[in-house]
């Protein structure tokens, strides 16, 4: 019979926790609980009596634990990825960006070398010509393409006149000619950025004797500065250039000989409004220099408005010519359509460009004069009032003026009475001649402006230079027309000169024209 302990000895004796119990490894829940349940099976207890000392709550504790931190590091591994992905991106673009970088950088070492070669070669072959050939394209530039390895260059020659030794530009001052040249070549394109250009610039000496004659043309504006860019032509030779920022320009290697010079540029006139400044007999001498002198400024222009005054209202009215005098200038400039086959062409305003003798005139020469202005063509008709302030003009302006002139109010009746809304009437200004022997005969064209919109109208305003006047009024009723001639009444009307250029013309001249069934058929004189 097998020895049995008392009960006594069995509580005394300490019971024995396995080590696994204590263990505060993390395991997941399933496996945890699992095997918790084994050891309690073990010792013979069950679930809901542990046995004494058991640590269960760590084992719930750290199946928790790991259950949670198992959940915060979802996704992580996707994360890295694409951090990892982006990095080998960042650094792939960065290494290509430096290849990238390294090639245009030799492109464009190599673009500049071919560039400075092919300025060097066009050096070189300045430096060859003979005197005489680079004296006769001194002030000039020529631009040409040159093809290295397949790609294009320009290159662009400049030559011109330059002081003793130096890379000024030569100017026309001095009692010798000048006796060197600077030449210049440039080039561009060919791979090289936009706004680089490769220089190379020589200083060639021309032997004494070797450049003939010298002209030296000194332009300056009306404030005795240098004009910049005015192109210079010797007449009879294909020699022109342009003058430099002081406004010289040298003609060398001359032939002895007499030359006319032209000076012009754009939007630029001389003192006679002429856009072509021209000096013409200018002797050139072996070994000497000859001096010419232009003075050309930027055009200033008027622009001239007519108006009248009638029956207590000011009308805006038309001119067919204007003309323009200044006391520093020859004679008077006139502006507008020149009269024709007897007949003029109105016009509401006029600007003093173009001009008779001068068609291609930018405007008027800015003295420091006021100018005087005048409706009209002839000496009849000139009226040069005084304007406050005074027409003075500058250069590159323009000053607007309002020109009056005294009004001739024509009546129109038809049958006794005013002519019926939405019908026209016209009517023709005849100046006689007579009256006015420095004037020829000119015929103001029909006034077709004035269309009657209701009833009772009757009037037309018309406002004309001074000069003596008839009159010849038409009107259309159904399919026939009816005039008045000048011949018949109330016959013709003197328009004086208007006295004020600010005041309301008071020289207000009435003409009617009374048309019936019975007057004349016809058409008024064209």
């Amino acid at each position: 019979m097998p020895h049995r302990r008392s009960p006594s000895a069995r509580r005394r004796a300490p019971r024995r926790i396995p080590r696994r119990w204590c263990s505060p490894r993390r395991r997941s829940t399933t496996r945890t609980a699992t095997r918790a349940s084994v050891r309690r099976d073990r010792i013979g207890h069950s679930s809901s009596d542990p046995p004494t000392g058991a640590r269960t709550d760590r084992l719930s504790d750290d199946g928790d634990v790991e259950s949670r931190v198992r959940t915060d590091e979802s996704g992580f591994g996707l994360i890295e990825v694409l951090v990892t992905a982006l990095l080998v991106a960042t650094v792939s673009l960065g290494v290509m960006a430096m290849f990238d970088s390294a090639s245009a950088t030799s492109r464009q070492t190599r673009a500049r070398s071919q560039a400075s070669a092919l300025a060097q070669q066009d050096q070189d072959r300045l430096r060859a010509s003979s005197p005489a050939a680079l004296s006769a394209v001194a002030g000039t530039s020529s631009t040409v393409t040159k093809t290295v390895g397949g790609v294009q260059f320009a290159v662009k020659t400049t030559v011109a006149w330059a002081t003793d030794g130096t890379t000024g530009a030569a100017s026309c001052t001095g009692a010798n000619p000048p006796s060197y040249l600077k030449v210049t070549s440039e080039v561009t394109g060919g791979g090289l950025p936009s706004s680089s250009t490769v220089r190379s610039t020589s200083i060639v000496a021309m032997p004494v004797g070797s450049t003939g004659g010298t002209l030296r043309v000194n332009v300056k504006d009306s404030a005795n500065v240098g004009v910049d860019g005015a192109t210079v032509t010797l007449t009879g030779t294909t020699s022109r250039t342009a003058t430099t920022t002081s406004g010289c320009a040298i003609f060398s290697a001359l032939p002895v000989g007499s030359y006319d010079v032209q000076v012009t540029k754009s939007g630029y006139l001389d003192v006679n409004g002429s856009d072509t400044s021209t000096q013409l007999n200018q002797g050139v001498f072996a070994g000497q220099v000859t001096d010419v002198n232009f003075t050309i400024t930027r055009a200033a222009t008027l622009t001239a408005t007519f108006w009248t005054y009638a029956n207590s209202t000011r009308y805006a009215t038309q001119a067919d010519r204007l003309t323009v005098t200044n006391a520093s200038m020859g004679a008077p400039r006139k502006f507008g359509t020149p009269r024709g086959a007897g007949n003029v062409n109105l016009q509401s305003s006029i600007v003093t460009t173009g001009g008779d003798g001068s068609p291609s005139s930018p405007g008027l020469y800015p003295f420091s004069t006021a100018y005087g202005i005048s409706a009209g063509d002839c000496t009849a008709e000139q009226n040069f009032l005084t304007y406050s302030p005074a027409l003075v003009l500058s250069p590159g302006g323009n000053m607007n003026v309002d020109i009056p002139l005294n009004a001739v109010d024509v009546t129109i009746k038809w049958n006794g009475s005013a002519l019926p809304a939405g019908t026209h009437a016209r009517v023709w200004l005849k100046r006689n001649a007579s009256s006015s022997p420095t004037c020829a005969a000119v015929q103001y064209p029909p006034v077709t402006s004035f269309r009657f919109t209701g009833d009772n109208q009757d009037h037309m305003i018309l406002g004309v230079p001074a000069g003596t006047y008839d009159l010849c009024a038409e009107y259309t009723s159904g399919t026939t027309t009816y005039i008045k001639t000048y011949s018949q009444s109330p016959g013709a009307v003197n328009v004086a000169k208007t006295t004020s250029a600010t005041a309301n013309p008071s020289g207000e001249k009435n003409m009617s024209a009374s048309l019936s069934w019975s007057s004349t058929q016809g058409t008024c004189p064209q």
